[in-house]
């Protein structure tokens, strides 16, 4: 038995649900984040070691680890305990701290090094 069936066309062609950088996976999106507030905390250290004003640079550091720290609710590595240095440093504004705690953070994810090496998580290292 046939029937008679046809689809009608949509009146419009609706637009993307979301942008592009939306369907990266929030374990790339983490590492990228990171990485960027590796790069911010840099250029902050170079600007203080040359005797300027860092507040933007600062304020920038701040905000972007709060949007990391929103995501590492869901993962274990770093931990609370690395988390708490590095946010501890940053708010005192020690950047040498805060950039070793950052690039420790952000090469163990790159690397996975915090899989089979300890020393990843310990802040003191």
């Amino acid at each position: 038995m046939l029937t008679d069936t046809t689809v009608q066309p949509p009146a419009t062609v609706p637009a993307p649900a979301a942008p592009l950088n939306d369907f990266f996976s929030a374990a790339e999106a983490r590492t990228d984040r990171w990485r960027q507030l590796s790069a911010v905390v840099r250029a902050w250290q170079a600007a203080a070691t040359r005797g300027r004003l860092e507040d933007s640079l600062v304020a920038e550091a701040l905000g972007l680890f709060g949007d990391v720290a929103a995501l590492e609710f869901f993962f274990a590595y770093p931990g609370p305990r690395l988390m708490a240095a590095i946010e501890q440093a940053l708010v005192e504004r020690n950047t040498g701290v805060s950039l070793r705690l950052v690039q420790q953070v952000s090469t163990a994810l790159m690397t996975s090094a915090y899989r089979h090496d300890g020393g990843a998580w310990d802040p003191l290292q």
